[in-house]
């Protein structure tokens, strides 16, 4: 009978909230790409949906309150108490590893990784150089003495560049070298969440399952071609601390040990620097369960106050101790500013796809809502449910990180912002199984068929990982060691050479150049701007500005420039304002090198 009182509270809630936004007037945004500055090419990219933002925060404020007071009027006299203890662990084999292991490797290794760049004239393509150099360029400036928001931008965070420039400058960097590193936080992270799986079901073969079920929908994606690794930020990459977070909020929650709760502090204090949106909702998740944590057990309230006081703190200090060790290290500030900047851009509507009106979303709502509801039923029935503030926890997270494809409809980014919808949908059927033994054959033709409905596409895309290539040019050069469809290495390389011959060692070039990240990792260089002149980062006319200043300022010996009638609209517009103040030498490569004339 609760499915039958949720739904209809659902129910009612859905109809109030869809009532409401057709009375209430939305609101209308007054930013326009006029006010923010934006460059031509973004202001094509500028789509404001301020009432999708409106909708969905509403929602959350109507439905999930609304189930929850209808089922709580209706059953609160007729509802026990009800207490679950977990099933023993199974133990651990070397076989239950080692398969765990074998079964991430054959989903996500790709032998022929190193032609998933595509060509150089898809250069700008969002699945080739264009979003991977947003990781390679920041990385490859860190490895060569930059820091991060003092004389390089990067707007995915200081950690999730600063970590594995750390490790590349131990060992060689190149473009397949950070493709690698991807496969390896990717192993770390989906281990992880087999770990998790384990925990919450008490099952290897159910944990398995969901785990082969969830990495073959990230991984062998039947509608696309390319590798998503190509899109570093839309994968485990950039969400790689909630999965130990949340091994630790159950930990603390069975153990109560110091060390669980210093662990959780180190996680709420690393996550926003690493990065800042997924850091905050982690620290909302922490927040939710300790409130949960405390309601079910009937801790006392001022311990509550204390806990999310001292939580609220670390999460602060995280800035401002990265800004302290940035001072004391080089007297200078990191520019907050300019993350914040990007962040309103972004916010207000750049880059923004509108949501559709009918999508698989809705099912991963839905999986949040009724999460809720089960959360709300054993905390409001005193019920000593032991995963009741867990799930609540992976809800009200997954409904935080939903922001992630609330700007940007894509499927990759539906998929990211998915990954605790799956995680309670196995804890789902695992209970499912438990309780009612029959169901098991029903639930596991079900998944076969979501395994293996598309199975031709997915084995085509399997096979094709271990085809030979029948064509393609290896750029053996360090930095490169990928292989391109349409073009050969060797113009690239004399330019890389005649940089590295003309710029010495540790001092920083000027590349304008939409290949400046490409050339800037073959050459072993930094870029004397803090912005690359690849689209996604120069938006604005300020930034163009600041640029521009940055060049004149320094006033470089040399300057490499694309030939003007190849240059990028965002090259452009630096170009024409020193063009007066440089004179050409000689072509190198597929670049110009002008010489910088001093003014008299």
């Amino acid at each position: 009978m609760d499915i039958f009182w949720w739904i209809i509270g659902t129910s009612v809630g859905f109809i109030l909230w869809f009532t409401l936004i057709h009375f209430l007037p939305w609101p209308q945004t007054t930013v326009t790409p006029d006010t923010l500055g934006l460059l031509p090419w973004a202001r094509n990219w500028f789509l404001p949906e301020p009432h999708e933002q409106w909708l969905y925060h509403l929602g959350l404020l109507i439905i999930p309150p609304t189930a929850i007071l209808i089922w709580w009027w209706k059953r609160r006299r007729h509802q026990r108490p009800a207490s679950l203890h977990l099933h023993p662990s199974p133990p651990w084999s070397l076989m239950e590893i080692v398969i765990v292991l074998l079964t991430l490797l054959i989903i996500f290794w790709n032998p022929n990784f190193r032609s998933t760049f595509g060509s150089l004239a898809d250069y700008g393509r969002i699945h080739q150089f264009f979003h991977y150099n947003t990781f390679v360029g920041a990385v490859s400036e860190v490895i060569y003495g930059k820091i991060p928001l003092v004389n390089t931008f990067d707007r995915y965070g200081v950690l999730i560049i600063f970590l594995p420039a750390m490790i590349f400058r131990l060992l060689p960097f190149s473009y397949v070298n950070f493709y690698l590193y991807l496969v390896v936080i990717h192993l770390i992270y989906y281990f992880l969440l087999y770990l998790l799986l384990r925990k919450l079901t008490r099952s290897r073969l159910l944990s398995w399952l969901g785990l082969v079920f969830i990495a073959r929908l990230v991984f062998l994606r039947p509608w696309a071609s390319h590798d998503p690794l190509s899109l570093p930020s839309t994968t485990s990459l950039r969400f790689v601390a909630d999965l130990p977070l949340f091994l630790t909020l159950f930990w603390y929650q069975l153990k109560r040990s110091r060390l669980s709760w210093f662990i959780l502090l180190l996680i709420n204090f690393l996550a926003p620097l690493y990065n800042p949106e997924i850091g905050f909702s982690l620290f909302i998740a922490t927040i939710i369960f300790l409130t949960l944590l405390t309601y079910q057990f009937r801790q006392p309230l001022i311990q509550l106050i204390s806990r999310i006081s001292l939580l609220v703190t670390i999460f602060l200090s995280a800035p401002a101790a990265y800004s302290l060790l940035i001072w004391v290290t080089s007297h200078q500030l990191p520019q907050w500013d300019k993350f914040v900047l990007h962040g309103r851009i972004l916010l207000l509507g750049f880059a923004t796809l509108p949501l559709p009106k009918l999508g698989v979303y809705w099912l991963i709502l839905a999986i949040y809502q009724f999460a809720i509801l089960v959360t709300a039923k054993h905390l409001l029935t005193r019920s000593k449910h032991l995963l009741a503030p867990l799930i609540g926890t992976l809800a009200i997270y997954g409904l935080t990180i939903f922001h992630y494809y609330l700007g940007f409809s894509e499927t990759e980014h539906l998929l990211a912002v998915s990954i605790p919808a799956l995680i309670l949908l196995t804890l789902w059927v695992n209970h499912l199984i438990r309780k009612y033994p029959l169901v098991t054959i029903p639930i596991t033709l079900t998944f076969l068929w979501l395994l293996f409905h598309s199975w031709p596409r997915t084995a085509q895309l399997l096979r094709s990982r271990y085809l030979p290539l029948t064509r393609g040019f290896y750029w053996s050069y360090p930095g490169t060691g990928f292989i391109l469809s349409d073009v050969a290495q060797d113009e690239f390389v004399q330019t890389a050479q005649a940089i590295a011959a003309t710029v010495p060692p540790g001092q920083p070039v000027t590349i304008i150049s939409r290949y400046d990240t490409l050339l800037l990792v073959m050459s072993h260089r930094a870029s004397l701007t803090s912005y690359y002149f690849y689209d996604v980062q120069l938006l604005s006319s300020t930034m163009i500005e600041e640029v521009v200043d940055q060049i004149m300022l320094a006033q470089p010996e040399f300057i490499f420039a694309d030939p003007e009638n190849q240059q990028s609209e965002v090259s452009q517009l630096v170009f024409q304002k020193l063009k007066n103040r440089l004179q050409w030498e000689k072509k190198a490569g597929i670049l110009d090198i002008y010489r910088w004339v001093k003014s008299t």
